[in-house]
């Protein structure tokens, strides 16, 4: 009999976003100087609407310098906007405002927040099933060991498996929680990943904890402060950027089609040129 309905594999059950929800988180993270203390003054915020729109906020207690973020943003305490942009025709845009300087950035145009099913997309660009124990090496070290989770891969693809100099991971927690309408979940535990940091080389890693599911949130919870000055703008991509958009930040964020634009702060002085990525 012919297989009519393609199933995806149990471990990818429940493993989708819910609709909105705040989490707080702390940071570990290697390779950095004067890297954030491991405190859980970090929150994050997600919503998706009734009609589609998705929102996401979220505040570092100190920055750890997120891609495109201005290096001057270090050591000061950041709120990151990704959402639907007015000012750019309702595109998504990604912004950061550093509290300390009252300045802000625009960081990309056309790159949303992540995507609710952002685990069943990797897992299809990456086809390798999720391992119960925590990953070896990680900066938080065995600080999420005594939690049942699934660790997927999310950095490599199916041409060249999972990579090797700067591995990704998310994490969810395998014990199921209802949301506010019956549906079952797995609750993020920790993302881990490279390319935050001064120069762009530090690894680290995000612990999830008291996740809510109703936190009443709408479009209003992510209205940006004002009167911030602007400080930088995107500009076009160099190619190689292009081509790691396609591979990975677009297979996690929504994404509208046509170009994305993203800032990039230029390098220090003196510093090497970037390793070269592994394989596309």
């Amino acid at each position: 009999m012919p297989l009519l309905f393609a199933t995806q594999p149990r471990f990818l059950d429940h493993t989708k976003l819910p609709p909105q929800f705040t989490a707080v988180f702390s940071i570990w993270q290697e390779k950095e100087l004067n890297a954030p203390k491991h405190l859980p003054d970090n929150k994050l915020f997600y919503l998706e609407t009734l009609d589609g729109k998705r929102y996401m906020k979220a505040y570092f207690g100190r920055s750890v310098l997120i891609p495109g973020e201005p290096v001057r943003f270090k050591g000061t305490s950041v709120l990151w906007f990704v959402m639907p942009d007015s000012s750019q025709g309702g595109a998504y845009t990604a912004r950061v405002y550093s509290v300390q300087r009252r300045e802000w950035a625009l960081v990309a145009i056309n790159l949303g927040p992540p995507r609710r099913d952002m685990i069943s997309r990797f897992y299809d660009h990456l086809t390798v099933q999720p391992s119960s124990t925590t990953p070896p090496n990680l900066p938080a070290g065995d600080v999420t060991s005594r939690i049942p989770a699934e660790w997927f891969f999310t950095s490599g693809n199916n041409k060249c498996g999972p990579s090797k100099t700067n591995p990704g991971y998310f994490a969810v927690r395998t014990t199921l929680v209802e949301g506010a309408h019956g549906e079952k979940y797995k609750l993020p535990l920790s993302l881990v990943g490279g390319g935050a940091g001064a120069v762009h080389q530090a690894y680290g890693q995000l612990v999830y904890e008291k996740i809510d599911l109703s936190p009443g949130l709408t479009p209003a919870s992510f209205n940006p402060p004002a009167n911030y000055t602007l400080v930088s703008e995107p500009n076009q991509h160099p190619v190689a950027m292009n081509v790691l958009i396609a591979e990975n930040c677009a297979v996690c964020h929504y994404k509208d089609p046509g170009t994305t634009q993203f800032y990039q702060p230029p390098p220090p002085k003196n510093m090497p040129p970037p390793p070269k990525p592994e394989c596309l």
